[in-house]
């Protein structure tokens, strides 16, 4: 007859190797035997967490520290969980009661890094990795925070040799070759990014953020994808209320730009190339994926999701293009319309793909759908002579001041997990 230790050594050898399902499945008959068995609950909760299953594994966390108060593990992998859910506070609370009990549990360490990185604090999360590898200068986690910390911080000089710390402790964990593939993008090095990230894709073909990052490295061998690009990594070193007070500032300072401009001739330029920036931020990424699928071997890095809004901005565009220039040479006046129409209109139509499968996928499909066909009537309207017509352009130009705010804040909180 089986005991129970021999369904737990079962499950401890399928959790070694990544088969959390059939771990489950040994768990559940060892807890018929037994289903106080603390050990039992234990291999359970590391197999909800490594399986994502936040709610289980938060749940279980808390019935088992009522019982062990004591056990460090336990504290990690509750605020680990919790930190997956979003739950910074708790999170941090629970891991520092947990530091308090085992002060060198370096994993409890390495989570409030994180965490610190999350809130975009990077001496803290700077600190807490230091203090980590102290404990153990090996430690990957740590290791991986203090990359990404120096990055954030500019300080150059022991970013360098923390990354040839970090390659050293673990040569073959993709993550180390992503963040630094990352740290090295950021710093401009958008070569040596491209050969981190590679390696990284090829030690784990399913890593997405080293097939972004990839993407992102080729995609920088254009000066002006570049400056792009660091306004990106700018922005995104900011805290989120700072971001609101950039897109809002600008937003606003080039309204009064264009509203001055009227007597003041001389900055129209200027309000017309900040306009060309503007439109830029929102469509240069899809833009610079259609010269990715020109690349016989590049193109298969791309998702259907960014295929279809690089094919999406790409015919937009070019309508809206086609549109400026019979109107440069005609006069056509409706011809002005369809340009504003076509370059305006796939913004929401390619951030739909953009937020596929993300919490905000049904809002950018509803908000699609919604400008497509306001946006077709005003246009039908305006052809056709009808009446009405200018109201739904009203209509059309208050949604889009509002969506470009929305999309920024589904971008933030889509950025943040």
């Amino acid at each position: 007859m089986i005991d129970q230790e021999q369904f737990l050594n079962r499950a401890q050898s399928l959790i070694d190797v990544h088969r959390y399902e059939m771990a489950l499945q040994e768990l559940q008959k060892a807890m018929e035997i037994n289903p106080d068995n603390g050990h039992a609950w234990l291999l359970m909760l590391i197999c909800y967490t490594k399986m994502g299953k936040t709610d289980k594994a938060i749940d279980i966390a808390r019935q088992l520290l009522s019982t062990y108060p004591e056990e460090p593990l336990i504290y990690f992998l509750l605020a680990l969980n919790l930190t997956d859910e979003e739950a910074l506070v708790e999170a941090e609370e629970i891991a520092l009661v947990g530091l308090n009990i085992a002060p060198t549990y370096v994993n409890l360490l390495g989570l409030l890094g994180r965490i610190h990185l999350i809130r975009k604090d990077w001496e803290a999360a700077l600190r807490y990795a230091d203090e980590g590898l102290a404990i153990d200068p090996s430690e990957v986690d740590c290791l991986n925070i203090r990359v990404k910390a120096l990055t954030q911080l500019g300080r150059k000089e022991e970013l360098k040799a923390s990354m040839e710390d970090t390659l050293s402790a673990e040569p073959n964990n993709p993550y180390t070759h992503n963040n630094i593939g990352w740290s090295k993008l950021q710093a401009g090095d958008h070569e040596g990014a491209k050969e981190h990230f590679a390696q990284a894709l090829r030690i784990n073909p399913n890593l997405d953020d080293a097939r972004i990052g990839l993407l992102e490295a080729l995609k920088a061998k254009n000066f002006m994808y570049r400056i792009f690009l660091s306004w990106m990594f700018w922005m995104a070193n900011k805290t989120e209320g700072s971001q609101w007070f950039i897109i809002i500032g600008l937003y606003f300072g080039a309204r009064y730009l264009r509203q001055i401009s009227a007597h003041y001739p001389f900055l129209i330029p200027v309000v017309v190339l900040l306009a060309i920036a503007f439109y830029m931020t929102w469509v240069m990424n899809p833009l610079f994926n259609l010269f990715i699928k020109l690349d016989k071997t590049a193109r298969y890095a791309l998702t259907p999701e960014e295929s279809s809004g690089a094919n999406v901005v790409g015919i937009g565009v070019a309508v809206g293009l086609t549109a400026i220039a019979t109107y440069a040479l005609t006069g056509w006046d409706e011809a002005s319309l369809i340009a504003i129409f076509a370059l305006s209109i796939v913004i929401p139509s390619y951030m739909y793909f953009d937020f596929k499968g993300t919490t905000y996928e049904m809002h950018a499909k509803v908000s699609a759908i919604a400008f497509w066909g306001i946006g077709s009537l005003a246009l039908l309207g305006v052809l056709l002579g009808m009446s009405g017509a200018n109201s739904l352009w009203t209509i059309y130009f208050l949604g889009f001041f509002g969506y470009q705010f929305a999309a920024n804040y589904w971008n933030m909180n889509n950025s943040n997990r």
